[in-house]
C-alpha cells in the first residue's frame, strides 16, 4: 500500500513520514509533496492508495487537490490536516469522501486510528473492485457456460439423473434454477444448398442465424440459450413460464417470412410436443432429431411434433414401374426413363408422403431392376446396349436422398450405385 504525505511544511511532512515509518511499517512506499503541482505529478507517476493532505496550502488547497483526484476517477482515501476547525472545511471534505480530518498538532494515538480506519477502508476497496471483476466475468461467461453444461447434458457427457444434474450445476458454479425451470425446446435444422458460390462462407450464414435466433426468440432479460448440438442443428431452450408452444409455432411461422428466406440454405424448425425439465432434455433432444431424420420432404417448414403424434401419416409403399422402366431400358431410351424416374419421385414428394422408409425401398428397387437387367438375355446379345450408360455423359445423374444414422446420404442412379455424403433433407433435382 503506498501513501502520499502533502503539505507545504517540510518539517511537518518529515515528521510524519518518521512516525509512520516507526509505527506503521507495513506501508510498501510513503511519497513526499510540498505543493498540488507535485502532488499531482506524484498521482500520475505512482499508484497512490492513501493520501494525508494538508488543506490550507499556497499555490492550491488540499480541497483543490482532492477535488481534481476525484474528477481524474482516483479512489485514493484521503485523511486531512488542518490547523483551524472550520466547518465549511469539513463541509467540503465529507462531500469529497475523505476519510477523516485531524487538527495540528498531530497526536500520536489520533494519527494512528486515522490511519487504521484509512487502511480498512483501502482494503475494503480492494476486495470491491476484485468482486466486481468476478461479477462481470460471471456475468459475461454465464451464457457461454451454460450452453456448455446443456451440450454436455445432451451428448450423454452428464447423467440425466436429476441428483447427478444438480451437482454438475453446482460444480460448474451455474444458477440452481436451471434445474427447476420447465423447457420447451425448438430444433433448428439448416439444409444444403446449391446456389453457393466459392466466396460464400456457411460458417458465417450459421452464426448469423445462432445470433437471429437468440434476438427472435427469446425475451428481453431471458437467458438466450441456443445451443450448436450437431452440425446443421441448433437446439433452442425457451423458457416454458413465458413461452407457450402454440407461442413458439406462430412464432416459427412468422420466421419463415421474417427472415428464413434470407439465407440461401432450407431451414426447419421442430416443436417438441410437451415441455420437460433438464434431466428430461436428452430425451427430447434425440426424438426430435430421429423426426427430422425422417423429414425428406419439406424444406422451410414447422413441425409441430405433438400434432405429428397424434395423427401419424400411415404411408403405403408404392412399387415402381419395373416393367416399363425395364422396357426402357433394353430399348436404350435413357433420356425417356430420366424424365418418368424424376416424374415419379417429384409425384411423391409434392404429395407429402416421401419419407425414409420409401426412399431405401425405391434406391434397393431400383438396384434390383439394374442388376436384373444386365442379365437380360436381350441386354447380352446388343453389346452395345449393355454397355451403354445409365443416363448420357453431358447430363448429370438423377440422385437421391437416403437418410444413415439421422444424416443425409446421396445416391447416385446408374448402373453401379455410388454413396456420396451430402447433409440434405429432401429430393434433389437434377
Amino acid at each position: 500500500m503506498n501513501l502520499l504525505i502533502v503539505d507545504d511544511e517540510y518539517y511537518t511532512v518529515e515528521s510524519i513520514s518518521n512516525k509512520i515509518r516507526t509505527l506503521r511499517p507495513d506501508f510498501f512506499e510513503i511519497f513526499c509533496a510540498y505543493n498540488l503541482t507535485q502532488a499531482l505529478e506524484a498521482f500520475s507517476a505512482h499508484p497512490i492508495d492513501l493520501m494525508i493532505c494538508d488543506i490550507e496550502m499556497p499555490g492550491g488547497s488540499g480541497l483543490e487537490l482532492l477535488d481534481q483526484i476525484r474528477q481524474a476517477h482516483y479512489e485514493t482515501v484521503c485523511i486531512f490536516l488542518t490547523a483551524y476547525a472550520k466547518f465549511e472545511y469539513i463541509s467540503r471534505a465529507m462531500k469529497l469522501s475523505s476519510s477523516d480530518y485531524l487538527l495540528k498538532p498531530l497526536d500520536d494515538h489520533a494519527l494512528l486510528e486515522a490511519l487504521d480506519k484509512a487502511c480498512a477502508q483501502c482494503e475494503k476497496q480492494q476486495k470491491d473492485r476484485v468482486n466486481t471483476l468476478h461479477a462481470n466475468y460471471w456475468k459475461e461467461s454465464e451464457l457461454p457456460l451454460a450452453e456448455q453444461f446443456f451440450l454436455d447434458l445432451l451428448n450423454g457427457s452428464i447423467s440425466s439423473a436429476p441428483s447427478e444434474v444438480m451437482d454438475e450445476i453446482r460444480y460448474r458454479r451455474l444458477n440452481v434454477e436451471l434445474i427447476h425451470q420447465p423447457l420447451c425446446p425448438l430444433l433448428i435444422q439448416t439444409g444444403q444448398t446449391n446456389s453457393f458460390s466459392p466466396t460464400d462462407n456457411r460458417t458465417l450464414y450459421e452464426f448469423a442465424l445462432k445470433n437471429i435466433a437468440r434476438e427472435y426468440f427469446f425475451e428481453p432479460g431471458e437467458l438466450p440459450l441456443t445451443i450448436r448440438v450437431l452440425d446443421g442443428f441448433y437446439l433452442l431452450l425457451l423458457p416454458a413460464s413465458t413461452h407457450s408452444q402454440d407461442a413458439v409455432i406462430g412464432r416459427c411461422r412468422q420466421a419463415l417470412t421474417d427472415f428464413v428466406t434470407h439465407f440461401p440454405f432450407s431451414i426447419n424448425f421442430f416443436v417438441d410436443q410437451k415441455v420437460c425439465l433438464p434431466e428430461d432434455l436428452r430425451k427430447a433432444f434425440l426424438s426430435m432429431k430421429a423426426f427430422a431424420g425422417k423429414n425428406v420432404t419439406y424444406e422451410n417448414h414447422v413441425f409441430d411434433l405433438a400434432a405429428e403424434t397424434e395423427a401419424p401419416v400411415q404411408t403405403p409403399f408404392q412399387p415402381i414401374p419395373s416393367d416399363r422402366w425395364s422396357d426402357l431400358l433394353t430399348s436404350g431410351r435413357t433420356e425417356q426413363l430420366q424424365i418418368e424416374v424424376f416424374a415419379f419421385l417429384n409425384q411423391t414428394k409434392s404429395s407429402g408422403t416421401a419419407t425414409r422408409e420409401f426412399l431405401t425401398g425405391f434406391y434397393y428397387q431400383f438396384l434390383q431392376l439394374l442388376f436384373r437387367q444386365m442379365d437380360h438375355p436381350a441386354a447380352k446379345t446388343k453389346p452395345s446396349a449393355a454397355r451403354l450408360p445409365l443416363l448420357p455423359r453431358s447430363r448429370p445423374s438423377p440422385r437421391l436422398v437416403l437418410y444413415e444414422n439421422g444424416f443425409p446420404t446421396v445416391f447416385c442412379c446408374s448402373h453401379k450405385a455410388v454413396r456420396q455424403p451430402l447433409p440434405r433433407t429432401r429430393l434433389l433435382p437434377p
